[in-house]
């Protein structure tokens, strides 16, 4: 079995059924978390991939921006709807651009056509501000292509694109 040693010193086996448990019950005696902690702790749910995993870095999607980041990195390799759902209002958040760049590759392999009109959204928002990422409306683009191919709402918006001045 494989030890882990954890927030100040806890030893952990890896492969007890009970290790989230664990981890959370030492979390709750040290009450709180430095992000260091939290970021390696991230690491350790996105290797579980369960769902009381997924939840929790769901909740962290609500942290401080290094908190965030980490979430978002992990999150981006658990294959859920859930977690879809959860990347998407991200997008209308001030978030880096490294986030809406790993945000927007997860919803080009995992989306759908419904979620079309959150990226048209997004590029809009994008391009009302002074100083936008060619590269970030770029990506974005490319998941609506590969989401959108065969969309009405998306051809008409591209229309609108080229016949506005």
């Amino acid at each position: 079995m494989v030890y882990l040693s954890l927030f100040r010193g806890a030893s952990l086996a890896v492969g007890d059924k009970s290790f989230l448990q664990t981890i959370k019950l030492e979390i709750s005696r040290n009450f709180k978390l430095v992000p260091y902690e939290r970021i390696v702790f991230h690491k350790i749910l996105g290797i579980l991939k369960s769902e009381n995993a997924r939840n929790i870095l769901i909740k962290e999607l609500n942290k401080g921006s290094l908190i965030r980041s980490s979430a978002i990195a992990t999150l981006i390799h658990i294959k859920d709807p859930e977690v879809l759902e959860n990347l998407l209002p991200c997008l209308s958040e001030k978030i880096s651009k490294l986030e809406k760049i790993s945000i927007l590759d997860f919803i080009n392999q995992n989306g759908d056509e419904s979620h079309i009109e959150a990226i048209i959204s997004f590029i809009k928002s994008e391009l009302d501000k002074d100083e936008y990422s060619y590269s970030v409306i770029s990506i974005a683009f490319n998941a609506l292509k590969s989401i959108g191919a065969r969309s009405d709402e998306l051809f008409s918006y591209l229309l609108s694109i080229t016949s506005s001045d």
